[in-house]
Formats: C-alpha cells, sequence, structure tokens
C-alpha cells in the first residue's frame, strides 16, 4: 500500500470573488516554509497538486529545492463554487455536505467533488504503486475524500472545521 501524504494549501490572500485565483498570504508563503522544514518530506517521491496556482505556490519552491518532480492534476481541485461573496460561509459549506447530492447555489455538488477526487486518488495510486507520494489539495475536497476513506460521511463538515491551512493527513 501506498504511503500518501495529502496537504491542504498553505493561507490566502482574498482578492476578487474568484477563491480559484487568490494567491498565498504572507502568513500562507511563512506556512508553506514551515511545510518545506517537515521531516517527512524525506520520504516524497513525488508531488502532486491541484491545478489551482495557490496548491502550486504551496509546494512549488520546496519540490525545486528538492528534486521533487511536480505534477498537477485538475482532479484534485476544489468543489466548484459560483464566484460570489458568501456573508455566511462555513453555513454554505454545512449545507452543501449535508447535501450532496444537490448544487446548493451553483455549487458543485458534493457527491460530485467526492466521486471525482476519489477516482484521481486511484489513478495515482496506479501511477505511482508502492511509492510514497504527496497530493496537495483543498479543504472541502480534502474532507470529502477522508470522510471517505475512514467511513465518517456525517463528519464531513467536522473533519473540514479540523483542516488547517497546510495541514497534513497521512
Amino acid at each position: 500500500v501506498a504511503k500518501i501524504f495529502l496537504i491542504r494549501h498553505a493561507e490566502t490572500e482574498p482578492m476578487g470573488d474568484d477563491a480559484t485565483l487568490w494567491p498565498l498570504s504572507e502568513r500562507g508563503e511563512e506556512q508553506a516554509r514551515e511545510l518545506a522544514r517537515q521531516s517527512f518530506w524525506d520520504e516524497v517521491k513525488a508531488i502532486v497538486c491541484s491545478s489551482e496556482p495557490k496548491a502550486i505556490a504551496t509546494v512549488q519552491a520546496l519540490a525545486f529545492e528538492r528534486g521533487l518532480p511536480l505534477f498537477t492534476r485538475d482532479g484534485l481541485r476544489e468543489l466548484r463554487r459560483a464566484p460570489e461573496f458568501i456573508a455566511d460561509y462555513e453555513a454554505r459549506v454545512l449545507e452543501v455536505f449535508q447535501k450532496p447530492a444537490l448544487s446548493i447555489g451553483g455549487w458543485e455538488r458534493a457527491a460530485d467533488a467526492q466521486a471525482r477526487i476519489l477516482r484521481c486518488l486511484g489513478e495515482l495510486i496506479q501511477e505511482f504503486g508502492h511509492a510514497p507520494f504527496a497530493v496537495v489539495t483543498h479543504g472541502m475536497v480534502m474532507a470529502l475524500l477522508i470522510a471517505a476513506l475512514q467511513n465518517r460521511m456525517g463528519e464531513v463538515f467536522e473533519i473540514w472545521q479540523g483542516l488547517g491551512f497546510a495541514s497534513v493527513v497521512v
């Protein structure tokens, strides 16, 4: 069985309504440096990131410094959301997780996002075999993935709440 390090991207700086384009904040840059200093990287043979710039920015420097191959996969992207300001973001996320078969506010259905990331992870396991690798993704899809792998679908919101920026789950 492959050892997989699931990583949520570092903190971002909200700029505009399209969260897919937000850059890392100053704190996010520091989190990326802290992440790069962790000892588990000695085991990692490759890094696979969401195609969103914030995921790539979280590990790009460390991949270069360590000579690790860095790939992107669109299947690791965040649950698609309508580009709009939402006053109570947590309430929206809770509703999306509680109603996974529905598109809430034009967002991608949680069931579809979960199927996509599970399919992508399966493809990566086939590609990398038993070699340990890192996956850099986003909070909502990472929570959906963890909930599915641990058979904790009733706790997906709580899992999401517990995932800090630049957190690592093995």
